[in-house]
């Protein structure tokens, strides 16, 4: 019996065992059929996916030719725009480069010429200033007419050296012609020189110079030292020459209308027979001048110093001259002085 019960152990443990052992089997075998069929179905997608993708392939090669073949007349024409754009600009590129070589060009060519313009004009104006030394009247009066020359607005680097050389010239005992001439080329040399600097940035004096005739009309030359000159006959309408120095200046005949004359030194200068109309001559000094047959017609004279200066036949025809100081008077002056205006608050001690 106990044998028996043995058996009946050890047969269902090994039923057991073999059963056990049999299901293992049977998952692995389900498991590995499970991955065979789905990687069988992966390679049997990605075949089917290659096919359609050769077959889109096909299909668009087949309509890019379509269209090629439908379009071949649109196409030939929009070649041959790229092709015309393309050589246009091309050209368009090739004339730039032609006229930027060409401006460059023309640039150094005009360089060269100013360079060899200037070379020339220097070698020119040496050989004026040789000439105006000559002991020959003509090669003088020459030179005197080649200086107007140099004062050209495109010659401005010779206005300075004009103005200088005229007046270093005036100083000398020149013969007539040659004097009116420099004269003339000073009277140029003047305005050419006072567009670009004042009177005072020069820092030239006029002193000593025989300047008769010149025509200083409107410019602006204050401060301006002609002592000693003459400027007999000479145009200085509307000038500016508020404070000059004119120390024995000759302005004889001199037209000095509607000229600034304002605290001017004229001391012992000549002014007969000059025109003076509405002349401004407020505070300035003319103490021993010769104002004989001065035209004064409605001048401003207030405060001017008139003290024992010669004033026959003098017209002060509504001149101001409030404050104004005169020694000495004649009678026949007396008369002429009360057609001023406000003559009753002058000085006359």
């Amino acid at each position: 019996m106990k044998k028996l019960i043995l058996l009946f152990l050890f047969y269902f443990l090994s039923f057991e065992i073999y059963s056990a052992n049999k299901a293992d089997t049977i998952f692995q075998t389900k498991v590995d059929s499970v991955s065979f069929y789905s990687l069988q179905k992966t390679k049997t997608e990605v075949l089917k996916l290659k096919e359609e993708i050769n077959s889109l392939r096909k299909n668009n090669s087949r309509n890019f030719l379509k269209y090629l073949s439908e379009n071949s007349s649109a196409l030939t024409v929009l070649v041959a725009l790229a092709g015309a754009i393309f050589t246009f600009l091309k050209f368009s590129k090739e004339q730039k480069d032609q006229k930027q070589t060409e401006s460059k060009q023309q640039e150094r060519d005009l360089e060269l010429k100013i360079k060899e313009k200037n070379i020339r004009l220097e070698e020119n104006f040496s050989s004026i200033v040789k000439n105006l030394g000559s002991n020959n009247p003509s090669l003088k009066a020459s030179a005197a007419i080649s200086l107007i020359s140099y004062c050209k607005d495109d010659r401005k680097a010779f206005h300075e050296q004009v103005l200088l050389i005229c007046i270093a010239n005036l100083k000398l005992d020149l013969d007539e012609t040659t004097n009116r001439l420099l004269v003339n080329s000073l009277e140029n040399a003047i305005k050419a020189n006072l567009k670009e600097k004042s009177l005072k940035q020069l820092n030239v004096k006029l002193t000593r110079l025989k300047l008769d005739t010149i025509d200083l009309s409107g410019l602006n030359l204050e401060d301006i030292d002609l002592a000693f000159s003459s400027l007999k006959f000479a145009n200085l309408s509307n000038t500016k020459l508020k404070r000059m120095r004119g120390y024995k200046t000759n302005f004889f005949g001199a037209n000095l209308t509607g000229a600034n004359l304002q605290e001017a030194r004229l001391q012992k200068a000549i002014f007969e027979k000059s025109k003076m109309h509405e002349t401004n001559l407020i505070s300035a000094d003319l103490k021993y001048s010769n104002l004989k047959y001065c035209k004064f017609h409605a001048a401003q004279m207030q405060s001017a110093h008139f003290q024992s200066a010669e004033l026959i036949g003098a017209e002060f025809n509504k001149a101001d001259i409030a404050d104004a100081y005169f020694l000495n008077l004649t009678s026949d002056v007396k008369t002429k002085i009360q057609k001023a205006k406000r003559w009753e608050k002058a000085n006359y001690g």
